[in-house]
């Protein structure tokens, strides 16, 4: 049953982030904003894989950090000005920095995290970290 709540409550919480980011988003293009990265999680029994597609972002203006079940990826994607005084007849990439958070599916041991980027993806895997079971306790009866 917790499962549910705690679906319900990360659900509210992305409405909210949501929300929050069509305020604060400028309505021209050519201003600067975040953006935010596409993401895949995958799950294995041992693992959680995620990986991002960052097209165009140096290694080096990238971060990456673990906050209990919370990932977060930030950084920055250049703009390329094109020369020659031309125009835009469309534009649709974003540029300027970007921060993604992403809520991962179970607790990680990020002693074992490792992030490769190649081919503008980044890649980030971590175990699973060994959280015990529920555990019955017996209630004694008073003496």
């Amino acid at each position: 049953m917790a499962d549910i709540w705690d679906e319900m409550e990360e659900m509210s919480r992305q409405m909210e982030l949501l929300f929050l980011e069509g305020l604060r988003r400028p309505r021209s293009r050519f201003a600067t904003h975040l953006w935010q990265p596409m993401v895949d999680v995958y799950e294995t029994a041992e693992e959680i894989f995620v990986l991002a597609e960052l097209p165009g972002v140096d290694r080096e203006r990238l971060s990456v950090s673990v906050d209990g079940r919370l990932l977060t990826i930030r950084g920055e994607r250049p703009r390329i000005i094109p020369s020659g005084g031309g125009r835009y007849h469309q534009m649709e990439i974003s540029f300027g920095p970007f921060e993604r958070i992403i809520k991962l599916p179970a607790e990680v041991d990020t002693e074992t995290a490792k992030a490769v980027y190649r081919n503008g993806l980044l890649e980030i895997s971590f175990r699973k970290a060994h959280i015990p079971h529920v555990t019955h306790i017996v209630i004694a009866a008073e003496p």
